[in-house]
């Protein structure tokens, strides 16, 4: 006959599996909701956006080039503001995939960012570098290719920036033949 003693030890040990069992899950989660790619398109020219980018806050010892300064005096408290860098770099390579005629290669990505206020580039010290696309796979059987592609935001001019925020907006993408002015 069990006791009530009994049935609290496993109580407890089975709470306690419970929570590690949380503990260990919890981090790889995180991980792998980092690493989503985006999904594969299935109609002709349908562009698919990896769902859970989000871009990485800048950190303050990425802006600053000197990360420690020394005090001696009064004097040094009136020394010029430390030097920024020059920018800060965050790429974003695996953004989008789209299904493309194989005779449409090679293409490229165009992007624009539209502040939610409407002006554009609201953030004029981001600067949007696009990335080669890289074609995935081809298949004869229907004449088609996936093609993905990405971009790097480029953060310049720091002493600029006024105090720390969050920017929302909206990325306009443009996939087109090399040799061509319209978007697919």
């Amino acid at each position: 006959m069990f006791s009530f003693k009994t049935m609290n030890r496993q109580r407890n040990v089975k709470q306690c599996l419970a929570v590690i069992v949380g503990l260990l899950t919890f981090p790889q989660l995180s991980a792998l909701a980092q690493t989503t790619q985006p999904q594969e398109p299935q109609q002709l020219y349908e562009l698919t956006v990896s769902p859970d980018k989000i871009i990485p806050s800048l950190q303050e010892m990425e802006i600053l080039m000197n990360k420690q300064v020394y005090v001696m005096d009064g004097q040094d408290l009136l020394a010029p503001p430390l030097p920024y860098n020059a920018s800060i770099t965050r790429n974003l390579p695996q953004f989008w995939r789209m299904k493309v005629k194989q005779e449409d290669l090679p293409v490229e990505g165009k992007y624009e960012i539209t502040g939610n206020n409407g002006t554009l580039n609201p953030f004029n010290n981001v600067k949007i570098n696009p990335l080669d696309v890289v074609t995935l796979s081809k298949d004869p059987s229907n004449n088609t290719a996936i093609v993905q592609g990405g971009f790097s935001l480029e953060f310049t001019n720091f002493s600029n920036y006024g105090n720390q925020s969050q920017y929302s907006g909206k990325l306009t993408i443009c996939v087109k033949r090399k040799d061509s002015a319209t978007c697919l």
